[in-house]
C-alpha cells in the first residue's frame, strides 16, 4: 500500500506523517524532495522529476509506503509559477504525463490531503522561512487557493476529518486514478457560488428572481429556536452550507451568515464570547469545510429607504421587518469585521442600493472579479473575530 501526503506548504504534512508511524510501524516514510536553489526553474522542475523516478527505482517493495509529496506537487507548481515560460511548462507537464503514463514513479493508492487556514501557512512561514527557505511564491495567496481548489474538485465524495484547524481529507484509490489520468496543461473551471446577503427590503428576492445568470436559490425560512435550544437553527445554516455542493453556478438569497447574525445579535440577551464560539464550533464541526464561496455580496440601504420599500411590498407581509431593524448595526459590523480580519484574501462587497434599480444592481455583481474563498478560511476568520470581540 502506497499512502501520499499532500497539501500546501507549512499545513502540518511531516508532523501528520511522523504520527502516522508511530501509529503504523509496518510503514516507511519517504521524504519530499528537498529544494534546490542553485537550479534554474525549469531545470528544477526536470530535478524534481528525476527524484521521484529515483524514489521507486530504490524501493524494494518490502514495506507499505507513505510520501511526503507525491509528482503531483510538481505538477502542480509547474501549472502555477510565474517564473516558467509557458514553453516551459508544455515540456514539463508531458514530461510528467510520460513518467506517470510508463509508471516509472510512485502512485498513491491513496491520498491524504491536508488544508490548513492561509494565515496560519503564513505565520508558519514567517518563523521558519530562514531555516526551511520556502519560495515565496508557495506562500501567495493566489498559489494557496489554487493549489487547493485543485484538489476540492476531487473531494465531493472522500473521507474528511477536521481537526486543529485542519481539514484532513483522504482521497480513495479510485479518485486518484482520475487525478492522475487527467494531467493537462489548463486548469479546471469552478462553479461561482455567491452570497446575496442584506436587510429585509434591499431587493435580494427581486434580483435573484429576475438575474438570468445564476441558480437562485431563494431565502429559507429559519425554524423556530431557542436561546437555550439553537439546534433547529444550526441545522438550518449547516443545511444551507451543504447548498453548496452544487454542480450549477448558485446565488444563494440570505445566505448561512444571515442566520449565524440572527442567532448572534436577534435576541434580547447578547450571547457572550463563549456562546458564538460555542455556536460556530458546532457548526464547524458538521460542515464540509473544504468548500468555497466565490463572492459575498451584502446589500446596504437606509432605514427610511428600506420602510418606503417594505410598504410598497404587498406581496410579502415581512412581519419581522423591525425586529430585524433593532440589530441591522451589529450585522453590518460582523460583515465589515470579517472582511478586515479576511484582509487580502476577503471576497466580500458591499453594494449600496439606495439610488439604485435591480436592473442596476444586477449588472454591478454581474461584474464583479470571482474571487474564491474556502470555509475553512473563512470560519477561522469568524473565530478570529469572536476572539478579539469585536462581532
Amino acid at each position: 500500500m502506497i499512502k501520499c501526503v499532500e497539501g500546501n506548504i507549512n499545513v502540518g504534512k511531516t508532523t501528520f506523517i511522523k504520527e502516522f508511524i508511530k501509529e503504523n510501524n509496518e510503514y516507511i516514510d519517504i521524504n519530499e524532495t528537498k529544494f534546490d536553489e542553485n537550479l534554474s526553474p525549469y531545470d528544477r522542475q526536470l530535478y524534481y522529476i528525476n527524484e521521484e523516478v529515483k524514489k521507486k527505482e530504490n524501493n524494494k517493495f518490502e514495506n507499505n509506503i507513505i510520501l511526503d509529496r507525491s509528482i503531483l506537487s510538481v505538477y502542480l507548481y509547474t501549472l502555477l509559477s510565474k517564473e516558467l515560460k509557458e514553453k516551459e511548462k508544455n515540456s514539463i507537464i508531458m514530461k510528467i504525463k510520460d513518467v506517470i503514463l510508463n509508471q516509472e514513479i510512485l502512485i498513491p493508492d491513496e491520498i491524504i490531503f491536508i488544508m490548513y487556514p492561509f494565515y496560519s501557512i503564513n505565520e508558519k512561514h514567517n518563523l521558519l522561512k530562514k531555516a526551511k527557505k520556502t519560495q515565496e511564491e508557495l506562500v501567495k495567496y493566489s498559489y494557496y487557493l489554487n493549489y487547493n481548489l485543485f484538489f476540492i474538485q476531487y473531494l465531493k465524495n472522500s473521507n474528511i476529518e477536521y481537526k486543529n484547524n485542519r481539514v484532513i481529507i483522504r482521497i480513495p484509490q479510485n479518485i486518484v486514478k482520475e487525478i492522475y489520468n487527467n494531467i493537462q496543461m489548463f486548469p479546471p473551471v469552478y462553479n461561482r457560488i455567491l452570497l446575496l446577503d442584506g436587510a429585509p427590503a434591499t431587493g435580494k428576492s427581486t434580483i435573484g428572481l429576475i438575474q438570468k445568470d445564476y441558480t437562485y436559490l431563494e431565502e429559507q425560512k429559519y425554524k423556530k429556536y431557542t436561546i437555550d435550544n439553537y439546534s433547529n437553527q444550526i441545522k438550518s445554516i449547516i443545511d444551507r452550507i451543504n447548498f453548496l455542493k452544487s454542480n450549477n453556478d448558485l446565488l444563494i438569497d440570505t445566505s448561512f451568515l444571515m442566520g449565524i447574525t440572527h442567532l448572534f445579535y436577534a435576541h434580547k440577551n447578547k450571547l457572550n464570547k463563549e456562546k458564538k464560539l460555542e455556536i460556530i464550533n458546532e457548526i464547524v464541526s458538521n460542515i464540509p469545510l473544504h468548500l468555497y464561496l466565490s463572492n459575498i455580496i451584502y446589500l446596504v440601504a437606509d432605514i427610511k429607504t428600506l420602510e418606503i420599500r417594505r410598504n410598497n411590498d404587498k406581496l410579502k407581509p415581512r412581519n419581522h421587518f423591525y425586529e430585524n431593524m433593532i440589530y441591522l448595526n451589529e450585522e453590518i459590523n460582523f460583515y465589515e469585521q470579517l472582511n478586515i480580519e479576511l484582509g487580502e484574501i476577503s471576497n466580500i462587497t458591499f453594494i449600496d442600493v439606495n439610488n439604485r434599480t435591480s436592473d442596476e444592481v444586477i449588472n454591478v455583481i454581474k461584474n464583479l472579479s470571482s474571487k474564491q474563498l474556502i470555509l475553512n478560511d473563512l470560519f477561522n476568520a469568524i473565530i478570529n473575530c469572536i476572539e478579539k470581540e469585536v462581532i
